[in-house]
């Protein structure tokens, strides 16, 4: 592999595999970050009682809409250059089925149930951070 520089001042070849597809850091913030939600959605109930009807559904499109987000900045972040498409459908994609393996989970757990409109709720949310991370970064290189 050469060291030849892109464009943007990035260097070609000469990295490693987490860095050429996913930096490590993003893959570490998306580990902790589901784990996270898998730790609330363990809990029979819910930290705090819902203020109002579908609050619920708010918080899945918000911890979903982060999670999309670090996975669309990791996608952003690394060497290998993907399109603006896989930039917002994969965060989508990821999003969605992590989110259905944690409705799944849900089911077992007592007090919850498995709820496809808590999932439609995660996939809106991952699909507009991704569209916002896409757009507010115009498909440029890696940050910064």
């Amino acid at each position: 592999m050469t060291n030849e520089a892109y464009n943007d001042g990035r260097k070609k070849g000469g990295t490693s595999l987490s860095k050429e597809f996913f930096p490590l850091p993003f893959a570490a913030g998306v580990a902790v970050y589901c784990g996270m939600i898998f730790y609330l959605s363990s809990m029979p109930s819910p930290p705090l009682p819902a203020p109002f009807p579908f609050f619920d559904k708010i918080v899945h499109f918000l911890l979903f809409g982060g999670l999309g987000a670090v996975v669309a900045m990791g996608l952003r972040g690394a060497a290998h250059e993907y399109s603006t498409g896989a930039r917002v459908v994969v965060p989508i994609v990821f999003c969605f089925l992590y989110g259905l393996s944690d409705e799944i989970h849900q089911s077992f757990v007592a007090e919850r149930m498995c709820d496809l409109a808590d999932l439609a709720a995660d996939v809106l949310g991952a699909a507009v951070a991704a569209g916002l991370a896409s757009r507010f970064f115009n498909g440029q290189g890696p940050a910064g």
